[in-house]
């Protein structure tokens, strides 16, 4: 990522990237955002998470192959995390994972994000399961 995009994330006003498993999640979503936007990934996932966050590709109407909704905020403080991940679970039909970028992650390609943390939730859940018996 270079300089100038580093510098317009920096100043971006917080952002929440929802990969939906249904289009209509991600309404539901727009009629939550009070204080920021929303950015639809669907059919844009093979580029990089910076380039998504600058507007430069336009989402398509396309289903989420994968089994969950995806939540990654973008420069919202850990308050305003903790405030809306409820919100969206209410909102929201069906089980959604919840991320934030970082400055690794941001380069990544937001496909390769969604296979990392759907790995890792699903290794969580694992642990949880064995913990229990």
């Amino acid at each position: 990522m270079d300089e100038k995009s580093l510098e317009l994330l920096k100043d971006r006003k917080a952002l929440l990237f929802c990969f939906a498993e249904k289009n209509k999640n991600i309404d539901i979503l727009e009629k939550t955002a009070e204080d920021f936007e929303i950015i639809k990934c669907n059919g844009i996932e093979f580029f990089p998470v910076y380039e998504i966050l600058l507007n430069k590709h336009t989402p398509k109407e396309e289903k989420n192959t994968f089994p969950y909704n995806y939540g990654i905020f973008h420069n919202f403080s850990r308050d305003e995390i903790v405030k809306y991940i409820p919100v969206i679970r209410e909102k929201v039909d069906g089980k959604t994972i919840f991320a934030t970028t970082t400055p690794t992650n941001l380069n990544w390609g937001f496909l390769d994000l969604i296979k990392e943390i759907t790995q890792e939730h699903e290794e969580m859940l694992r642990i949880r399961k064995n913990a229990s018996e």
